[in-house]
């Protein structure tokens, strides 16, 4: 084999091993650019490091396409060895193709590695981003929940404190209905005691009235005998007896009737006692528990 198809050969080779390091780079670029989506920088990055991609692809086409040139060239010169000058030409062919191929793979690699320092110098930016981000956004929602919270504490305790002074006008007004119940029984007791004691002092009274009514009698007729034996004496006499025993039944008849009056009206003053009693007690008890709530 001619030397410098040998040449041309390798020269080809190492073309293709660049362009296919520089498509690895691309891909790895294109792919630690696609993980910085959040972040605008990195997705300008991505743009480029795809663009960077293409044109590697693209070299690498026009690498392959030498290295098959190449291979053909190399068949070419081991077919023509006899014939010199159509080797010669044949190779200087190739080598124009290949010094056509170099220029391009050295003005992509520079793009190429440009863009893989771009995305991770992207990468790495992306935490600090992320971690500068989120305490400034989570500040007000902490802020928020924090008001929340005293807020709810602060309505249970008011509510802790509405029903603890509820209960309390609750108590209130049950002892207070209690002494009412327990007055109100006192009262009817004393009611009752009294009228029995009315109705036996009248039955006393009554059975007093006619045994005094006879002594008045009596004595009437003994003042009658003893005053004289004539007739109208004896009249007279009569008359005044009954004047006299008319005379004493009623002052007992008239006390009788004045103490049932005072009674009557002692009992429809305790029933009157009662009944405003009862009233002003409930509106104390009311007014009591409008306080407890308010204060």
């Amino acid at each position: 084999m001619d030397p410098s198809a040998g040449a041309f050969f390798w020269g080809g080779q190492a073309a293709a091993a660049a362009a296919a390091a520089a498509t690895a780079a691309a891909a790895t670029a294109a792919a630690a650019g696609g993980v910085t989506t959040t972040v605008a920088t990195a997705a300008e990055t991505t743009v480029a490091a795809t663009a960077a991609a293409a044109a590697t692809a693209a070299a690498t086409a026009a690498s392959a396409a030498a290295t098959e040139a190449a291979a053909a060239a190399t068949a070419a010169a081991a077919a023509a060895t006899a014939t010199g000058a159509v080797a010669a030409a044949a190779v200087a062919a190739a080598l124009a193709a290949a010094a056509a191929v170099t220029p391009a793979t050295a003005a992509v690699a520079p793009a190429v590695a440009a863009a893989a320092l771009a995305a991770t110098a992207a990468t790495a930016a992306t935490p600090a981003a992320a971690a500068a981000v989120t305490p400034a956004a989570a500040a007000p929602a902490t802020t928020a929940t924090a008001a929340a919270t005293a807020a709810a504490t602060s309505a249970a305790a008011a509510v802790a404190a509405a029903t603890a002074a509820a209960a309390a006008a609750a108590a209130a007004t049950a002892a207070a209905t209690a002494a009412a119940a327990a007055a109100a029984t006192a009262a009817a007791t004393a009611t009752a005691q009294q009228q029995q004691q009315l109705q036996q002092l009248l039955q006393q009274r009554q059975q007093e009235l006619p045994m005094q009514s006879q002594c008045s009698l009596n004595r009437s007729c003994s003042s009658s005998s003893s005053s004289g034996s004539s007739s109208s004496n004896t009249s007279s006499s009569s008359n005044s007896s009954l004047k006299l025993s008319s005379c004493l039944y009623t002052p007992i008849a008239r006390g009788s009737q004045q103490h049932q009056q005072q009674q009557q009206q002692q009992q429809q003053q305790q029933q009157q006692q009662q009944q405003h009693w009862l009233p002003s007690m409930m509106m104390v008890s009311v007014r009591r528990y409008r306080r407890k709530l308010i204060h």
